[in-house]
């Protein structure tokens, strides 16, 4: 059971991932998602917060990449919209072959239309600047 309602939950994730490209910012985006880690057991906004913060916030899409799978996310486990993210962020550290793959997968899987958007959005961009 979660702690925090719906609402309050969107707003902490909105307040981290703004925070997550800043790199002043950087400390303060790791805690708003390691409270968010606390207090809920069913969003898993907290793995993709943190990597996005290693990511835009650290410049290490490798280390989003290691720490996203550290927590269980790969191409077929974990939510479709963080695995996506794990796909773009294969691609930014260099491994556009496994990150296609991830996206390719999440495409496939079809189950949220906003993950599957993404995954096509970013496979088309790959292709588009080859």
């Amino acid at each position: 059971m979660d702690i925090i309602n719906k609402e309050t939950l969107r707003h902490f994730v909105e307040l981290g991932y703004s925070a997550s490209g800043l790199p002043p910012l950087k400390k303060e985006a790791l805690a708003i998602f390691e409270a968010l880690q606390q207090l809920t057991e069913y969003s898993t906004a907290w793995i993709l917060g943190t990597a996005m913060v290693y990511a835009k916030g650290e410049g290490s899409p490798q280390k989003a990449c290691d720490y996203m799978r550290t927590q269980g996310i790969g191409a077929d486990t974990g939510d479709s919209v963080t695995r996506a993210f794990l796909g773009l962020f294969l691609v930014e550290a260099g491994h556009s072959s496994a990150g296609e793959a991830v996206l390719n997968r999440v495409t496939e899987d079809a189950d949220e239309a906003e993950a599957v958007g993404l995954a096509e959005t970013i496979l088309a961009n790959i292709k588009r600047f080859r």
